[in-house]
């Protein structure tokens, strides 16, 4: 079992066993005929202040940018929103189209897992609206003795600018060698030319931009951990939720950004003495969870589908796990080291839920030259849902979610071959016409919902949904027998129906959830439950100019 939590998070306990915009009126006018906007959008587009365009005739990385009119602009809307609602009516009125975004990246010696990571960022809309149509620039933390003085940052908002700024219908090819040259500086541990995990390089990119964009100007110096709860009158659930939303406002007091706002979730982690009864709990932030692949158990699984499911890897995720010897845990009421049990639980799930799949892992079996263990390679099959993954089955009973953990998957990053001859490529799903696209380095090719669900997935890539009418009970009875037969699977060969049937219901029905700007002084925006005159208040949409006049 195991978890990984960001470098950020690091001042809590180890989880696991494993280590505004100007716009003139003929533009006005040319949004207002997008379909994807509306009048009142573009009402609101004319009155948002103006900030620095971000297209030229050329782009950063040396790509001829498309030129949409003589006077055509694009500016970005600046940081005033308690959402990020007006960044993305901006992108899709400037941005999205049919084709863009697509681009091939060109191989510069052993870099299929960064163009894995890339494109699978990319084809994040929360995170590539930021990038472009937000004035995150302003919002680069010079200070921070963690950060790269905002290197990362700009390189990855050049390289995703670039990538979406093609011209529709067509697919380029772009080098991406000045944004690895920017990462090379930064960490020695990708200057060769070497492979590298995909998994490990998302983690330290997202570390990365975190840092470089952490809105708390001196982070670096705020030293305070989460406080372990263990007394029984305060492990009732509605304390516990009281406690995880304290331990959540000491976590933005150091660490506020982009990153959080979208891929930052909380465990709760249970410790408890099998001597004497005491628990001890703890919440901490995660930024993506690595989930064991339980093999052992595919003998017992029916014959029609002996395959292995997300289900089945989140529920050993969740299971209780008995500590003893020298894995014993030291009680701090019985003041020895005792046999005890320890359990993680899903407390706050994030607007973007990465899920790693632990497909390598180390084998008594096989040694190195140096006489330590070896590893290999899982390849087993593990069947995971595209469209409407409702996970509030395995989200703690006693923790209320703001929005309901309703996810669509939008990017994987595969591992083909062994552990010594691997490469890497991705599939995305496009944001304009909700198909599926493979990129194989320079690579791109449209491929079917069904193809998605392969034996080399590794890293998967969810989006927290709406449906349009969010009025309506999530589980309406008209589709309740749709979507429990989007949730059971009785065969290998259902994977196709499934993966057609939800990705259609999900280009005409779904809406990316609402992403909200955290901060310290605005409980009423954190994913925990919020009783006060404001409770309201983010139950519709906030635009810029609501904010600005508090």
């Amino acid at each position: 079992m195991g978890c990984a939590t960001s470098k950020f998070a690091s001042d809590g306990i180890e989880i696991g066993t494993e280590k505004g915009i100007s716009v003139s009126d003929s533009e006005a006018e040319n949004a207002g005929t997008k379909k994807s906007v509306d009048d009142q959008s573009t009402k609101m587009l004319r009155r948002l202040n103006s900030s620095k365009k971000i297209l030229s005739k050329k782009g950063s990385f040396g790509f001829k940018k498309e030129r949409r009119g003589k006077d055509r602009r694009v500016r970005k809307v600046h940081q005033h929103s308690s959402t990020y609602d007006d960044v993305h009516i901006l992108v899709q009125t400037e941005y999205v189209g049919r084709n863009r975004g697509l681009v091939g990246l060109k191989n510069l010696g052993n870099t299929c897992f960064m163009s894995a990571a890339l494109q699978c960022l990319s084809n994040i809309g929360p995170l590539a609206d930021y990038f472009l149509g937000y004035d995150f620039k302003k919002e680069i933390n010079r200070e921070n003795i963690h950060g790269f003085k905002g290197t990362i940052a700009k390189a990855f908002g050049e390289m995703i600018e670039t990538m979406w700024s093609g011209v529709e219908g067509e697919i380029p090819i772009i080098s991406p060698k000045r944004f690895k040259t920017a990462v090379d500086l930064a960490m020695d541990h990708f200057q060769d030319y070497g492979q590298h995990d995909v998994q490990e390089y998302f983690a330290f990119l997202l570390d990365a931009i975190h840092e470089d964009l952490n809105r708390v100007l001196d982070a670096g110096t705020i030293h305070s951990k989460s406080k372990i709860w263990g007394k029984d009158k305060e492990l009732d659930e509605a304390n516990q939720e009281l406690i995880a939303r304290e331990a959540w406002r000491g976590y933005l007091s150091r660490n506020k950004s982009i990153i959080v706002d979208l891929f930052q979730g909380q465990l709760r982690s249970t410790l408890q003495c099998g001597k004497c009864g005491h628990k001890s709990i703890k919440f901490d932030p995660f930024m993506y969870l690595s989930l064991p692949i339980p093999k052992e158990i595919i003998g017992s699984l029916p014959k029609n589908c002996p395959y292995l499911t997300l289900d089945h890897c989140l529920k050993r995720f969740c299971e209780v796990e008995e500590l003893d010897g020298e894995d014993g845990w030291y009680c701090p009421e019985c003041k020895i080291k005792t046999n005890a049990t320890k359990k993680l639980d899903l407390w706050k799930l994030p607007p973007v839920l990465i899920i790693h799949l632990k497909r390598f892992e180390s084998s008594p079996e096989i040694l190195t030259k140096s006489g330590r263990q070896g590893r290999h390679k899982i390849s087993d099959f593990v069947i995971f849902p595209t469209d409407r993954m409702v996970l509030d089955w395995v989200v703690d009973h006693g923790s209320p979610q703001r929005d309901h953990p309703d996810y669509d998957l939008m990017a994987v990053a595969n591992h083909h071959g062994s552990i010594w001859n691997g490469h890497y490529t991705s599939f995305a799903r496009s944001r304009s016409t909700n198909d599926w696209n493979q990129f194989d380095d320079e690579e791109v090719i449209p491929v079917s919902p069904a193809r998605v669900v392969s034996s080399s997935a590794y890293v998967l890539m969810y989006v927290k949904m709406e449906d349009q009418d969010a009025n309506e009970p999530f589980f309406a009875e008209g589709d309740r027998n749709q979507r429990e037969k989007t949730n059971s699977i009785d065969s290998l060969e259902d994977v196709v129906g499934v993966a057609q049937i939800t990705s259609e219901m999900s280009a005409s029905q779904r809406n990316v959830g609402l992403i909200r700007r955290q901060s310290c002084t605005k409980p009423h925006l954190w994913p925990h439950a919020w009783i006060s005159s404001h409770a309201d208040k983010d139950s519709k949409r906030v635009s810029v100019l609501d904010e600005i006049s508090e």
